[in-house]
């Protein structure tokens, strides 16, 4: 899978806290709250937030390719690639590609490593016949099941056995209520 990575007007990570999106994207985002709403599909609603946003935003985004670089090395191998690796590979420091990052990304390089390897962590379990916690662990990039369970508890509020038994049909999705 390639994830293409553009690039907003605006560094990112000072819209990492709650934001009301009408102040970004005007009252035109009720429209695409309506067209949601009136989708029946889950994939389906997905796909109107993606053009939606594609179509409003399509001429201001520019892709960095040394942060394209970086996103999809992470995506492809979270257990395999070290933020000190992609600096020396796409020829900057780490400060340097962590500022870059935030920027473009909203995260630092090792926060967004986090966040794939707790969604490879989902895709692992749900693909899993018998869950090994330790394999499931090693396989997304931990080096132990503390760190792997920790920030499993700071994603999804579970511990990854309470995670298995809320789990419900869609991925990603579980009833906290």
């Amino acid at each position: 899978m390639v994830f293409q990575v553009h690039i907003p007007a605006f560094p990112l990570n000072q819209f990492i806290e709650s934001l009301d999106a009408e102040l970004v994207l005007t009252n035109d985002i009720l429209d695409m709250r309506e067209m949601i709403l009136a989708s029946s599909l889950l994939a389906q609603k997905f796909y109107v937030a993606e053009n939606y946003l594609l179509k409003k935003f399509r001429d201001k985004l520019i892709v960095n390719p040394f942060i394209e670089f970086a996103v999809n090395s992470i995506i492809s191998s979270p257990n395999q690639m070290s933020i000190e690796e992609i600096a020396g590979k796409v020829g900057y420091s780490q400060k340097h590609l962590i500022k870059l990052f935030k920027d473009n990304v909203g995260l630092t390089p090792k926060g967004f490593l986090k966040v794939i390897r707790f969604q490879k962590a989902i895709e692992e379990i749900a693909a899993a016949k018998q869950i090994n916690w330790t394999g499931i662990a090693y396989e997304c990039g931990y080096y132990d099941q503390a760190h792997f369970i920790n920030d499993f508890k700071t994603f999804s509020g579970f511990t990854p056995e309470e995670y298995l038994q809320k789990q419900y049909e869609h991925l990603n999705y579980i009833v906290v209520g």
